[in-house]
C-alpha cells in the first residue's frame, strides 16, 4: 500500500507541478488572446482532442489488459512497431478527413462542420494530432514496464518548455494563438520523441544482438486493435462529455461565449489531477497483482482521493470568485459560476476514474463502452435541449445532470464489485 501511495504521490506531483505551469497557460492565453483570441485556441484544441480520441483506438486500455495476461521477452519491441505504424497511419487518415471537411465546409459550400476556424491555427493545431496521440501509448507502456517515473520526466520537461514558449511567442513576439498552438506543439513532442527513444532502448535490452529491437507483428496488432474496439465506445462517450459541449458551445453561442465557457471547464479538469494519477497507477498494479488483489489498495485509495478531492473543490469554489478575475481578467467573470457548478461533476468523474481500473483489468470493454457511450448521448441531447433556452448556463446543467446518472452507475458497480472481490476470496478460503 505505502508503495501505491509513494507512486500516486509521485505521478500526481508531476501532474500538479503541469497544473501550475496550465494556470500560466489560462493567464496567458486569456489575457493576450481575448476572450475571441481564447474561443478560437479552445475550439481548435478541443477539435484536435476530439480526433486523437477517435483515433487512438484505445489501445492503451486494451495493452493494460493483455499485459496482465503474457508478456514474453519481445512483446515490448512488437508492441512498439505495432503502435508506430498504427499512429502514421491514423494521423494521415485524420488529417485527410479535416483537409476535407475545411474544403466542403469553407470552399465547396457544404454545411461548415467544424466552425468559422481560421486556416492557419487549424494546420499548427493538427500538427499535434500524432504526437498526441503517441502520448497515450507511452504512458500505457511506461506503466506496463513500471516506469511512470521516466513519463512523468518528460511531462514535467514538456510542460516547463510549454509555459516558456508560450510566454515568448504570446507576449515578448506577440505571434497571437499561433504561439499558443506552437507552445502546445513542442509540449507533446517532448513527451512523445522522449518517450519512444526510451522504449526503443528498453525493447533493444530486452532482445539478443542479433534480434531486432523493435519490429511489426500483424497478428498481435489484430488482437490489440479488436480489444481497443470494444473499449473504444467507453473513449468516444467520454468525448462526448468533455470535448463535444465545448464544440455544441461554439455552434450556437460563438467564439466569445466559447472562451468563457472552455476556461471553466480547463480549470475545473486541473482538479482531476489526482484522480488520473491515482487511476494510472492502479492499472500498472493490476497488471501484477490481478484484478482482485488491488481492489483492497483501490478502495481506500478511492476514499482518500474523494476526501481530498472534496476539501479541494469546496475551497476552490468558495475562492474562484477573485482567483479567476486575477488570473483572466475581468473579461471571464461570467466563467466563475460556471467552474462553481462544475465541481459536483469532479467530484462524479473522480469516482468514475477510479472505478474505470475493475473495468478494464476484468476485460468488461463491451460494458464499461456502453455505459460510457449511453451518458455521452444524454449529455449531446441534453446540450440540444438547453443550450439555445439558457446559453452556458445550458450546458452547465447537461453536465450536472449526466453526473447525476453516473453517479447512480457508480453505486451499483461499487457494490457489485465488491461482492464479487468477497466471493472470490470466500471460494479460495474453502478447504478442497
Amino acid at each position: 500500500m505505502r508503495q501505491i501511495i509513494l507512486k500516486i504521490i509521485e505521478t500526481g506531483g508531476a501532474k500538479i507541478y503541469a497544473v501550475f505551469l496550465g494556470i500560466l497557460t489560462i493567464t496567458v492565453t486569456a489575457r493576450w488572446l481575448g476572450v475571441e483570441g481564447r474561443g478560437i485556441y479552445a475550439t481548435v484544441m478541443t477539435w484536435v482532442m476530439i480526433f486523437v480520441e477517435l483515433s487512438n483506438l484505445s489501445l492503451g486500455s486494451a495493452l493494460m489488459y493483455h499485459a496482465t495476461k503474457h508478456r514474453d521477452d519481445g512483446w515490448l519491441g512488437r508492441t512498439l512497431g505495432n503502435l508506430l505504424v498504427f499512429t502514421v497511419i491514423t494521423t494521415l487518415v485524420s488529417w485527410l478527413i479535416v483537409a476535407l471537411l475545411y474544403l466542403a465546409g469553407n470552399r465547396w459550400g457544404f454545411a461548415n462542420l467544424i466552425g468559422p476556424i481560421p486556416l492557419w491555427p487549424l494546420v499548427v493545431g493538427f500538427l499535434i494530432l500524432p504526437f498526441a496521440i503517441w502520448e497515450h501509448y507511452t504512458q500505457a507502456l511506461f506503466n506496463i514496464e513500471d516506469n511512470l517515473r521516466r513519463f512523468n520526466l518528460y511531462q514535467i520537461v514538456g510542460s516547463t518548455s510549454n509555459s516558456v514558449l508560450i510566454v515568448l511567442l504570446v507576449i515578448v513576439i506577440e505571434v497571437g494563438v499561433i504561439g499558443a498552438l506552437i507552445s502546445a506543439l513542442v509540449w507533446y513532442s517532448i513527451v512523445a520523441v522522449g518517450g519512444v527513444r526510451d522504449l526503443w532502448s528498453l525493447a533493444r535490452e530486452r532482445v539478443s544482438k542479433t534480434g531486432k529491437a523493435v519490429t511489426t507483428n500483424y497478428h498481435e496488432l489484430k488482437v490489440v486493435l479488436k480489444d481497443g474496439f470494444k473499449a473504444h465506445f467507453n473513449i468516444l462517450g467520454s468525448m462526448m462529455l468533455l470535448n463535444i459541449d465545448i464544440v455544441m458551445v461554439n455552434a450556437y453561442l460563438g467564439f466569445e461565449q466559447t472562451g468563457i465557457y472552455q476556461l471553466a471547464v480547463q480549470a475545473s479538469q486541473l482538479m482531476l489531477i489526482i484522480s488520473y494519477a491515482g487511476m494510472t497507477v492502479l492499472q500498472g498494479e493490476a497488471t501484477r497483482v490481478g484484478v482482485y488483489g488491488v481492489w483492497s489498495y483501490q478502495k481506500k485509495i478511492l476514499a482518500l482521493t474523494f476526501g481530498g478531492m472534496l476539501i479541494a473543490c469546496i475551497t476552490a469554489a468558495l475562492t474562484a470568485g477573485w482567483w479567476i478575475v486575477l488570473l483572466a481578467g475581468e473579461a471571464f467573470t461570467p466563467s466563475v459560476i460556471i467552474f462553481q457548478l462544475l465541481m459536483f461533476s469532479i467530484l462524479e468523474h473522480t469516482v468514475t476514474n477510479m472505478l474505470s481500473v475493475q473495468w478494464i483489468a476484468r476485460g468488461l470493454l463491451w460494458q464499461l463502452s456502453a455505459l460510457s457511450l449511453s451518458k455521452g448521448i444524454l449529455n449531446i441531447v441534453l446540450n440540444i435541449i438547453l443550450i439555445p433556452k439558457y446559453g452556458l448556463l445550458g450546458a452547465v446543467w447537461a453536465t450536472l445532470g449526466v453526473a447525476v446518472y453516473s453517479t447512480m452507475i457508480n453505486i451499483v458497480v461499487f457494490i457489485y464489485f465488491e461482492v464479487d472481490v468477497r466471493r472470490h476470496f470466500a471460494k479460495q478460503e474453502k478447504p478442497a
